[in-house]
């Protein structure tokens, strides 16, 4: 297999930072490529950096490779959970280097008091990840994302696009421990040939699975029995209007 990686972001400007970093290696005859889209006005940067160096680290180790061969999927969802604590000690190192203490409250949210008499907090910053290995010159291609992100394959000419992901095969196991089966929206049929296949599940605000699971993860008991914790507002086509906001 032969690769050429190029990659480029946007330089930012005075107002708004660019908290955008990627990777590209290669490792024996395995190619591992990554985007991180940091957010948050205090540690997007942070976050997506710190989220850089823990798989560039990963990502030069034989044993990641095996562990991918044998069950891709176990593997890179470990690899997610370990970067997010990872990430999370990053913020609480950056406070502690300004004699701060970042304390984590229950949900996994981290607050901080500037002054004894302040109100806690919230510590604001995080990033999305766009991963796609390639093992053993081609043999096997994994992809993983976390967030509004997504992944493509593109060539020059016409290829297979069959394909399928387990998008909703792991939603479904969620939704039946609450009961309930809603409508799955798995991505979007593409024809059978094409020149760009769509690597990832759809994580857009449109896509009933992503509302269904994000509502289910903090859902509490009330009166008119479970409702979502999180409120949700979308601006987007509703029942053929335009430009309609509703709010759930």
């Amino acid at each position: 297999m032969q690769a050429q990686v190029h990659g480029c972001t946007d330089p930012g400007n005075t107002v708004k930072e660019n908290q955008d970093t990627f990777l590209a290696i290669r490792h024996n005859t395995h190619v591992a490529l990554a985007v991180f889209d940091g957010h948050g006005k205090s540690h997007g940067k942070l976050a997506a950096e710190t989220a850089k160096a823990f798989f560039e680290h990963k990502f030069q180790q034989d044993h990641t490779y095996e562990e991918l061969r044998i069950d891709g999927e176990a593997t890179l969802r470990l690899l997610f959970d370990e970067c997010h604590a990872t990430i999370r000690q990053a913020f609480q190192a950056y406070y502690e280097r300004r004699r701060l203490h970042a304390e984590e409250r229950n949900g996994g949210y981290l607050v901080v008091k500037q002054g004894l008499l302040q109100k806690s907090l919230l510590v604001q910053g995080g990033t999305t990840a766009s991963i796609v290995v390639v093992l053993d010159s081609g043999a096997t291609m994994l992809c993983a994302n976390v967030g509004d992100s997504s992944s493509l394959l593109c060539v020059p000419s016409p290829l297979d696009a069959s394909w399928s992901s387990l998008q909703a095969s792991s939603v479904l196991h969620l939704l039946r421990k609450h009961n309930t089966l809603p409508p799955v929206a798995v991505p979007v049929e593409l024809p059978e040939s094409t020149s760009v296949v769509q690597l990832c599940g759809d994580h857009s605000p449109e896509c009933m699975t992503e509302f269904q699971r994000t509502a289910l993860a903090r859902s509490v008991s009330t009166k008119h029995g479970n409702m979502p914790e999180l409120l949700f507002v979308y601006d987007s086509l509703i029942d053929g209007h335009s430009n309609q906001r509703v709010s759930v």
